[in-house]
Order: structure tokens, then sequence, then C-alpha cells
């Protein structure tokens, strides 16, 4: 009987005991979903409530960790909780890549839908735009309603940060192509997007006070990179002369382009990152006849001047809409055009980028149309219906 009390003592003893060694390996390599023995009252019921408390711990931490990692990135909310010293305020200076997208016309489609409706179309984008930029290694800085700030080599420049950050680019515009598709099938417009990548220093790093802080990036090559993008229409990518500099690799470049913009004092030279699989989109405004003349006011620095010179309007199927002027113009710059009717009354105003400029005088332009205003005389829901090739650079 002895015998037989020690070997049910020992069977009571072991099956417990392996259980709790196969929980814990299996905790080990970080599966916390695991079978714990019912808990009694000796030191191996102890030792149970003690694993339970300990994997309830993980999974408190892995919530954390997720939720944390959704606030602000993985690669952060890792790093502080592996070592709560990075949570101290400060930065390090590195050179980097910065990514900044923004759509088209996004805050006055915002006012034609519902919250909800509204929400849902915005997560829908993000979601798309964030899975391509994981995919690259890209570090989302912040969301700025509809614009994304992304920095490549945040925590440790490579060579091929540049590299990644415009493949990220032609990525985000694939999405975004197959995401339109099923808009256009869902009755919903499509989403214009423009891209400006450039590469530089800056300081990176824990901003704020001991109250609020947040991972973020300062110095004059995020606001470049944010004049980079400004200049592209829907559609586009540009790069500027630092990044294409930056790419050691077989991507298709443009030409460089020199322009002027606000807050930098010498031109600012870039580069179009061009598409192999981009289709023009070109919906002819239905309003414009095959000939049409109209007034075109120069835009600088958003300010519509004054004088205008008188242009004529045409419409070529391969490349859109085309004005002829006997004033040069340089690629990029911003125009209005105020359209006449053939009655002699004052038409729509169309916004637009020139895209392309040939000719010695009279010049051919080529107009990439960013956005349609009807007047008084017109009809708003045909303006409304045809924002295209991109529409206006609004955020």
């Amino acid at each position: 009987m002895t015998v037989l009390a020690i070997l049910v003592f020992v069977r009571r003893l072991s099956g417990p005991l392996s259980q709790l060694v196969d929980a814990a390996r299996r905790v080990q390599v970080g599966e916390l979903d695991v079978d714990l023995p019912s808990p009694s009252s000796d030191e191996i019921g102890e030792l149970t409530v003690a694993m339970e408390e300990m994997v309830r711990g993980l999974r408190e931490r892995e919530t954390i960790r997720d939720a944390f990692g959704r606030y602000v990135t993985q690669e952060v909310a890792e790093q502080v909780l592996s070592d709560p010293a990075a949570m101290r305020l400060g930065g390090v200076r590195r050179c980097v890549t910065i990514l900044m997208s923004d759509l088209r016309g996004f805050t006055a489609r915002s006012n034609q839908l519902e919250p909800e409706a509204l929400v849902q179309l915005l997560n829908e984008y993000l979601g798309e735009m964030t899975a391509s930029i994981v995919l690259h290694n890209g570090l989302i800085v912040e969301f700025i309603g509809d614009a994304i700030l992304v920095l490549f080599g945040a925590t440790g420049s490579s060579d091929d940060d540049a590299l990644r950050a415009c493949q990220c680019a032609l990525d985000m515009h694939r999405r975004l192509d197959q995401m339109n598709t099923q808009l256009v099938a869902r009755g919903t417009p499509r989403l214009q997007m423009g891209i400006g990548i450039h590469t530089g220093d800056v300081v990176v790093g824990n901003i704020g006070s001991e109250h609020r802080i947040k991972f973020g990036v300062v110095g004059d090559t995020v606001n470049t990179t944010a004049r980079v993008e400004s200049q592209t229409v829907g559609g586009q990518i540009f790069v500027s002369a630092n990044t294409r500099q930056a790419v050691n690799a077989d991507l298709s470049f443009g030409e460089a382009i020199s322009t002027r913009v606000k807050g930098l004092a010498e031109p600012l030279w870039i580069h179009e990152l061009q598409r192999a699989d981009a289709a023009v989109d070109l919906v002819r405004l239905p309003f414009l006849h095959d000939h049409a003349v109209a007034h075109l006011y120069r835009i600088e620095n958003k300010v519509v001047s004054e004088a205008f010179s008188p242009v004529d309007l045409t419409w070529d199927p391969s490349h859109g809409l085309q004005a002829r002027s006997s004033d040069a113009l340089q690629p990029l710059d911003d125009i209005m055009l105020v359209v006449w009717q053939e009655d002699g009354s004052r038409g729509h105003q169309l916004y637009c980028k020139v895209r392309e400029v040939s000719g010695d005088g009279p010049y051919q332009n080529t107009l990439a149309v960013t956005a349609v205003t009807p007047t008084a005389d017109t009809e708003s829901d045909e303006a409304l219906a045809v924002n295209s090739p991109s529409d206006t650079n609004d955020g």
C-alpha cells in the first residue's frame, strides 16, 4: 500500500508539473494562449497561480505594446518598453529621406460626405498606404489629416534609404490605383495623391514636455519636403536633387526642373519619378468645346495676379488641355484660367499647373487641371463632377 500511495502521489505531482513545464516553454517563445492546471492548495497550486499572474501580465504588456504601437510606431513602442530612458526629451542629428504624401481636393470632398463615410474612406486610404510604408521599412511620424509624413533612416541611416522611399512612393500609387478601381465600382469619385521626397539632415527624437512627449522630426529638410510635394499634381511623384543623387538604382526620372518656392532663397531643383504603370487620366471637361478663349492669370504664393493675358484653349485627346500663349510660362507654374463662353459671358475658372512648355513664341503649354470653379452663370453640379485629371492641392 505504501508503494502504491507513493506512485499515486508522484503521478498527481508529475501531471500538473509537466503541464506547467510545457506552458513555460510555450510562453518562452511568445505563445501566451496556454492551458494551465487547475489551482490546488499545495505548492503546485501556488506555482500555477504565479504562472497565471505572469501570463496575464505578459498579455497586458502585449496589449499595451500593440496599442502603443498604433498611436506612435511599433519601432518607438518597442524602444520605450524595453528602455524607459528612451522617453527622455532630446534628439540626434541624422541624414534621412523624408516622404510626404497628400490627397488633392480631399478637404472640399469632406464637406460633401457624411462624417461616418468620410472617416471610413480616409481609414481605407490610410490603411493601404500604411501597408506599403511598413513593407518598405518606413517610419510613419504622423498623419496630418489625409497627409502622411514618413521617415526612412530615422533609427539609423542606410545607403538604401532614398531608394526605399522612391520604391515606396511607386507602390503607394499602385495601391491607390487598385483602390480607385474599387471606389469607382462603388460610385465614389477617385482619390488623387501627390508625393514629394527629399533627403537631408534633420533632428529626430522626443519633442514636447515632461507631461506630453511626441516622437518627431525638425529641420529645414522637413519644410523642403513639403515644398517638393506642393509642386505635384495628382498622380505625380517629385524628388529633390539630393534624393535623385542618392538613388543608385534603375529607376526612371525626368529631367531636372528648377522652380522657386516660398521660404527658399535658392531655386529648388526637382525631378519627376516616372511611373511605368501610370495611365494618363484624361477626362474631358464637358463645358469646354474644341476651341475656347480664356484669360490667363498667374498665381504667386497662392495670390492671383490682377494682370491677365489672352490664351487659346484646345483639347488634345493624348495630352489633355493645351493653352497657346504669347507669354512664356515655366513648368510647374500655377495659373488660373477664366474661360469665356460662346455667347461672350464669363464661364468657369480653371486652376491649373503647367506640365510642359514647347515652342519659341507663341508657346504651347500642356496643363494639368487641379480645380474647376463655376461662376454664377454656370451649373455648379457640372463643375464639381469634373475635377480631372487631379483635384486642387488643398489637402
